[in-house]
């Protein structure tokens, strides 16, 4: 397990995603959960799904910029191992694909993200003593919270917004915006569950979602322990 941090993070404090009753008027609405986009997946045809949309009307995330109401970050059900950015046009009336892509080529694995239902999600500041244990760990000084680390499971990925991630697979990388080319900060990563049809058997990874605020795009990251989804 690696903290990321081969890119800066916007926002700099962290948030951790947690259930909550739908809000009253007011208050943010950030929902965690599959839900149809209006983009469709270049390689299968099948519609995008959102699995986590972003209230940009909460400043803690410094979205106000965004041609949207609510950001979607999106992904395929099939193709969720395959890195993409894409971009909202100026009037925020729909989404296109930018042709930069690094990821795996589609093949003809049975994997499949399992379907969340949608529910509305509050943030959390991540506690102090969570940010510690990953500084130290991103030092190379993780002995020195050998008594954090059997407080809490410090070093599994959770979905969260904000701060800087733990990875789970040491190659995964920070990408550069295709529009102007420079360093897209991280937004957030969202913890996905797959299963495969062979066995029916199931493993956790997690999506990295980094977005220019310059150009609104966002890139798209998969970042699993085995590549053996491709």
């Amino acid at each position: 397990m690696n903290v990321f941090h081969d890119h800066n993070s916007r926002p700099v404090q962290g948030h951790f995603l947690q259930p909550c009753a739908k809000s009253s008027q007011g208050e943010f609405r950030h929902v965690l959960g599959q839900l149809p986009s209006a983009l469709n997946c270049d390689f299968c045809g099948h519609t995008m799904v959102s699995l986590l949309a972003l209230d940009v009307a909460d400043g803690r995330l410094e979205l106000g910029m965004l041609p949207v109401d609510r950001l979607p970050l999106l992904t395929c059900r099939e193709h969720f191992h395959t890195d993409f950015q894409y971009s909202f046009t100026s009037a925020g009336e729909g989404l296109e694909f930018e042709n930069e892509r690094a990821g795996f080529v589609p093949s003809s694995s049975s994997a499949r993200l399992t379907a969340r239902e949608p529910q509305q999600v509050s943030l959390h500041a991540i506690p102090d003593r969570i940010v510690a244990t990953r500084k130290l760990a991103r030092e190379g000084r993780i002995g020195e919270a050998a008594d954090w680390t059997e407080r809490f499971e410090w070093d599994q990925p959770q979905h969260e917004v904000g701060g800087l991630p733990l990875r789970l697979n040491r190659d995964s990388t920070g990408p550069d915006c295709s529009l102007c080319e420079q360093p897209m900060p991280f937004l957030a990563a969202v913890v996905v569950e797959v299963q495969t049809g062979l066995n029916e058997e199931t493993g956790l990874g997690q999506l990295l979602y980094f977005l220019c605020r310059t150009c609104a795009c966002v890139a798209v990251v998969p970042d699993f322990e085995s590549e053996n989804y491709s």
